[in-house]
């Protein structure tokens, strides 16, 4: 009887036994190599009032953890229609938890029942938030502002045009009167309520700056950040003035295209004292206010020389332990630390760092191994529309590392020189030009195991297109980049296709 409960024992704890998180330095990290983790692009993290952590991934659903033990919903065993969660936002009132479903509309889950509300079809859902009156804020990709009321079970659009990526909703906040602050790509505006907690269209402009993240503070300061630049803005509510901040702590700067070295800040959280933490969007690292000055916080995966990834998700749990969420490198947190202790660095260095993020030009001159390349000839492997010229690629060995060493060109200039691939995504920021570009991926060896091939990923406006190229000494894949104005705006194209079909007199 002994031996056979010891069997039971060993059969039932065998499948917490098979993980063992990762402890790298101060930080423990959870991947789905060393966890249930089910994905390791990790988009929001929020905690409950029991202090469970709630986790949207991309592609693996939503995720629950205690701390010891996960949960796991996805599209096959939950209300969920999409395993593709931008956002979470939680109703600690009613005990309900909210997550977009991409372009299946937003699910409710109070740990019982799930509820879900469809969009109409197209329509992709990727911020969201609820005031303390249970109205449920939903922000969609280009279709504006939405509204769903519990009560009535109604759902109706507060703001915006139908299929129009200039409203774009990218952040939902409210401020200490419950009215909401809504960050849009034309800029950041405050929505006013009814008495019953219902949102109107009547709204002020606070920015024309395009706004990605907001974040208010117990005296009503506002932080956001500006889309375009990456940079934070500040409101001070006592002197009622906005200030830009193009600068921060040194010790994460990155240098993009060729301009003066500087930080691009992708995700915000409040600390419990009211400072305020931002994940950096090349660099893998946060920034934190310290006193009148800044001080940064070093993740594993952040480093000197390469990007490791960018910060989506932050969030600090009961005990104010910090959690970070990164794309492609899963979720960590750090370990007997908090961030009032040693893992801040204060910037003292005068010296900027070397960039992270490699130019999308060289100014070398490369003329010679152009022409190389150009002798080889292309296969065209895909075709990508893209809605904005400025876009971001990730290359990466998905498969086993056997020194493959490639170089990236676009538009005959090269952009990645003889990069030896690894498991770990490098990150190019590249700037298209109108219509037509022209990526190829070129050969310099064929690795152990011929040919020689790639992971590359290709991010814009929140859309992410993966393929796999391979290319050998004597042909290159390359992959076709549409950049085209009437994609930002389909009006102007089936304006312009009626224009152009007009009968000649």
């Amino acid at each position: 009887m002994k031996y056979r409960f010891e069997i039971l024992l060993i059969i039932i704890l065998l499948p917490l036994l098979s993980f063992s998180q990762e402890k790298v330095g101060a930080w423990l990290v959870f991947n789905t190599n060393n966890s249930p983790l089910p994905n390791n692009n990790v988009r929001d993290i929020q905690v409950d009032k029991k202090g469970q952590l709630w986790i949207g991934t991309w592609g693996g659903g939503l995720s629950r953890y205690d701390m010891f033990r996960w949960r796991l919903y996805d599209a096959t065993n939950s209300g969920l229609k999409s395993n593709y969660i931008n956002e979470i936002a939680i109703d600690k009132k009613r005990d309900r938890i909210w997550a977009t479903n991409y372009d299946k509309g937003i699910t409710c889950f109070d740990g019982n029942n799930w509820v879900h509300v469809p969009f109409d079809k197209g329509i992709i859902t990727q911020s969201i938030a609820v005031n303390d009156v249970g109205t449920v804020l939903i922000g969609t990709e280009s279709h504006g502002l939405y509204q769903y009321v519990i009560k009535d079970s109604l759902l109706s659009r507060v703001w915006g045009e139908d299929n129009n990526v200039d409203y774009g909703v990218l952040d939902i906040a409210f401020d200490n009167s419950g009215f909401a602050l809504i960050g849009t790509r034309q800029g950041l505006f405050k929505f006013y309520k009814d008495p019953k907690g219902v949102y109107t269209a009547v709204k002020t402009e606070l920015r024309k700056d395009p706004t990605s993240k907001i974040e208010v503070t117990e005296k009503g300061d506002i932080w956001a950040i500006n889309a375009e630049t990456s940079h934070l803005m500040h409101y001070d509510a006592k002197r009622k003035k906005w200030r830009n901040l193009p600068n921060t702590c040194r010790l994460i700067y990155n240098e993009l295209n060729g301009e003066k070295p500087t930080y691009y800040a992708n995700e915000l959280a409040i600390t419990p004292d009211q400072r305020i933490l931002a994940g950096t969007k090349y660099n893998g690292g946060l920034t934190i206010t310290h006193y009148k000055t800044w001080g940064a916080i070093y993740t594993p995966y952040s480093g000197k020389r390469h990007m490791m990834g960018s910060i989506e998700a932050i969030a600090l749990d009961q005990r104010e332990a910090l959690w970070v969420g990164t794309w492609h490198m899963g979720l960590m947190t750090q370990v007997g630390y908090n961030i009032e202790l040693d893992s801040v660095i204060i910037d003292t260095v005068k010296k900027v760092d070397k960039p992270i993020v490699r130019s999308n030009t060289y100014k070398h001159d490369f003329s010679k191994e152009v022409q190389k390349i150009n002798r080889r000839r292309a296969v065209l492997k895909d075709t990508i529309h893209c809605r904005t010229n400025q876009i971001e690629f990730l290359i990466w060995d998905q498969q086993r590392v056997d020194g493959d060493t490639v170089t990236i060109m676009l538009n005959d200039e090269i952009v990645l020189d003889k990069h030896c691939l690894t498991k770990e995504p490098l990150r190019l920021h590249l700037t298209l030009k109108p219509d037509n570009n022209k990526l190829i991926m070129y050969a310099h060896n064929l690795g152990d195991i011929p040919p020689n091939t790639a992971q590359i990923s290709i991010l814009e406006l929140g859309r992410q297109k993966e393929l796999t190229l391979q290319s050998d000494l004597s042909r290159s894949h390359a992959v076709n980049l549409i950049y085209n104005e009437d994609f930002k705006n389909p009006s102007n194209k089936r304006k312009n296709r009626k224009k152009n079909n007009k009968p000649k007199k």
